[in-house]
């Protein structure tokens, strides 16, 4: 009764399992019908008191909450899994974790990693590595996974993919989806219908090799580079490209935040076939820019990937 009636940072701390220790029933009763006040966020503490009563309770407060993503409602999803055994409450996890805030994306992630692994649970947290853009919700999806296949993250089995180069027919860019990794490799080296709908533009640095893919997706498309991706968006997205003759510099901005940079040769002549002799037939990054804000070109770059062993 006290920490439900505590405020500020006491308030903040909750609940404890010795609280509800030593409860008479009539304590108990009134404790459950407090705690009850307080769904979804004091569902652990709930169950703990009386599962049987809690689950009653929590069915209900489900689908008051279900479908509003500023709500807590995986929090009792989760408990209902684990005292009850019906999946049913992972399966509404998973349906439901597309609708919620950016905020709270990563704690859903975690939650369903809690549940049961089974075929549903490893789908959706590759899903959420392959195709999410929220940093947070990739990351803890990598952890979730690699603790469920229980080998680590950087020898997870891979969804590779490749994809053409911009003005080349030699090259292909091999990408392993879930760790990040890319590399180049002869472009007779994956079947021609393996490839997947994409380009990539690769240029020399210090660190190695710097890379920057335009992927197709049923999402849209999505840009994969060596420290992460971004899925662009017709009105955030904004692609600059800056250059003094002989350098140039591509930055793509989310809002006001740059989401990826690189610099670069200036690419000059003629492409690879006569005909290109345009910035944007053999510039990547220039055609890039004047293609990111078009609907037909996002229409375009939403389709199936290709995945290759």
């Amino acid at each position: 009764m006290e920490q439900y009636q505590a405020t500020g940072g006491v308030k903040a701390d909750g609940y404890s399992r010795d609280v509800f220790e030593g409860l008479n029933a009539d304590e108990k009763a009134a404790v459950f019908n407090l705690l009850a006040t307080e769904l979804p966020f004091s569902a652990e503490w709930l169950f703990f008191l009386d599962a049987e009563k809690a689950l009653i309770a929590a069915k209900d407060e489900e689908q008051k909450l279900r479908g509003n993503g500023y709500e807590s409602v995986y929090m009792l999803q989760e408990q209902m899994v684990k005292y009850s055994g019906d999946l049913l409450y992972q399966r509404h996890m998973i349906e439901d974790y597309p609708g919620y805030i950016s905020n709270l994306k990563p704690l859903v992630v975690d939650s369903i990693g809690r549940t049961p692994v089974n075929t549903a649970m490893v789908d959706f947290l590759r899903q959420v590595i392959l195709r999410e853009v929220n940093p947070g919700a990739v990351a803890r999806a990598e952890r979730r996974l690699s603790a469920a296949l229980n080998i680590p993250v950087e020898r997870m089995p891979g969804k590779f993919v490749a994809v053409s180069q911009f003005d080349a027919t030699v090259n292909l860019l091999k990408m392993d989806l879930v760790s990040g990794t890319g590399e180049i490799i002869p472009a007779d080296a994956v079947a021609e219908g393996d490839v997947s709908f994409g380009l990539f533009e690769v240029e020399k640095s210090a660190s190695g090799l710097d890379y920057l893919a335009l992927l197709a997706t049923p999402d849209g498309p999505l840009l994969v580079f060596k420290d992460g991706r971004y899925r662009p968006n017709l009105e955030r997205t904004r692609i600059e490209i800056t250059g003094d003759g002989k350098c140039s510099a591509i930055r793509i901005f989310d809002g006001g935040d740059v989401v990826f940079g690189l610099s670069y040769e200036d690419k000059f002549g003629i492409g690879l076939h006569p005909y290109n002799r345009t910035r944007e037939d053999i510039d990547f990054y220039y055609w890039l820019s004047k293609k990111i804000n078009d609907a037909k070109f996002h229409a375009t770059y939403t389709r199936d990937i290709a995945y290759i062993d």
